[in-house]
C-alpha cells in the first residue's frame, strides 16, 4: 500500500510538472504560435555580425618534463627523505628562500 502510494504521488509530481512547463511555453511571448512577435525581438545586424571572441587555448602538456636518460635514478628511501624534509608534498609548491631557479 506504501509503495503504490509513492508511485502514485511520483507520477503526480511528473504530471504536474509537465502540465505547467507547456503553459509556461504556450504563454512565452516567443512561441511559434506567434511568429510576428518574434520578429520584432531579434538583435540589430550590427550586434549579429560581431564576432564572439574566444581565450587563447592553452595546453596544460606545455610545461610537461618528460622522463630524460641522462638523469640518474634515485632510491624510494631518498626521494621520501627529501619530501619529508621539505615538509612533505605541500613543501615542494613554496618558493625556496634563497630565490633559486625553478
Amino acid at each position: 500500500m506504501q509503495r503504490r502510494l509513492i508511485h502514485l504521488g511520483g507520477g503526480l509530481a511528473v504530471a504536474v510538472t509537465l502540465v505547467s512547463g507547456v503553459q509556461a511555453e504556450s504563454s512565452s511571448p516567443s512561441s511559434p504560435a506567434h511568429p510576428a512577435l518574434g520578429a520584432t525581438q531579434s538583435a540589430p545586424p550590427s550586434e549579429q555580425s560581431k564576432p564572439q571572441v574566444l581565450p587563447v587555448y592553452r595546453s596544460p602538456l606545455n610545461e610537461y618534463r618528460s622522463y630524460r636518460v641522462d638523469e640518474p635514478l634515485r632510491s624510494w628511501k631518498d626521494a621520501n627523505d627529501e619530501a619529508g624534509r621539505l615538509g612533505g608534498h605541500m613543501g615542494h609548491l613554496t618558493p625556496s628562500a634563497e630565490g633559486g631557479e625553478r
